[in-house]
């Protein structure tokens, strides 16, 4: 999240009262994906996992991913404010959000899983005082992670990224499953890269930390990190989430909004 950006333009936003784009839509409304039909998808070769989709909640994820994610013909544009700004002002259309798309392709895994042996856990990240949402692991057909989406809908985007809360979220709910030999696996998305700046300007930007501790963490309880840099400005130097991927034995994917959830399906198979 660009937090500048926001900390810029947020009075005119302020002056100009709430945006509709902070209302995102109800989970019913949104489509799913049929991840059986996208290529590299072998359900096969999943075999007993235990997953947790980690969502980036943060406030730049109410902006539009510049595609129809909710399948009404229409595509959102960024709202801009009155001093010109366009950066983490939402969507002319809120069910094209980053955060809707993040929703709607673990909805959609989720539906492919529900007859399935695999459990799922969802937890979603930022830095802002709002709730986040940390949904146990448990078996994708029993109804519960409807409601944990619902409420990353209803709880809205608001705060700076924070990939270590990320890492420690995912890691708490994937290290409290119940015991049953399962390969532990987490799906961390973002729209952004979130380098931490240098105080020297000549310095390349470094990793958080407490993202290298919560890499060494997890990698030493044998959990791995996929990791989805999400839409066009995470096309950059990939930073904390290539870090996060390689540290713990996972993979780092750029992706569109709309191949999210194909791309979520794929990186399953063991």
């Amino acid at each position: 999240m660009r937090s500048y950006a926001f900390a810029a333009f947020v009075g005119a936003a302020a002056c100009a009262g709430p945006l509709s784009s902070e209302i995102s839509p109800p989970l019913d409304s949104l489509p799913t994906v049929s991840v059986a039909d996208c290529p590299r998808f072998d359900p096969s070769t999943v075999g007993p996992i235990d997953v947790v989709f980690a969502i980036d909640a943060s406030r730049s994820t109410l902006d539009p991913t510049g595609e129809d994610i909710n399948g009404n013909g229409k595509t959102g544009r960024p709202i801009i404010s009155r001093v010109g700004g366009a950066f983490d002002l939402g969507s002319t259309d809120p069910g094209d959000s980053f955060l809707v798309a993040q929703v709607v392709a673990a909805r959609s895994v989720l539906q492919a899983f529900r007859n399935a042996g695999a459990r799922f856990g969802i937890v979603s990240f930022s830095d802002s005082s709002r709730e986040q949402v940390r949904h146990p692991v448990a078996q994708a057909g029993d109804g519960s992670h409807e409601s944990a989406l619902e409420r990353i809908l209803a709880n809205g985007s608001g705060g700076d990224t924070d990939f270590a809360a990320g890492l420690s979220d995912a890691y708490e709910a994937l290290a409290g499953a119940p015991s049953g030999g399962n390969r532990y696996l987490a799906l961390l998305m973002s729209d952004t890269l979130a380098p931490v700046p240098s105080a020297d300007p000549r310095a390349s930007p470094r990793i958080d930390p407490a993202v290298e501790r919560g890499v060494v963490r997890a990698a030493s309880a044998g959990i791995v990190f996929n990791t989805f840099a999400i839409g066009d400005r995470a096309a950059g130097d990939p930073n904390h989430l290539r870090a996060i991927a390689r540290g713990t034995g996972g993979t780092f994917s750029r992706v569109d909004a709309r191949e999210l959830p194909c791309a979520l399906a794929s990186s399953l198979s063991n």
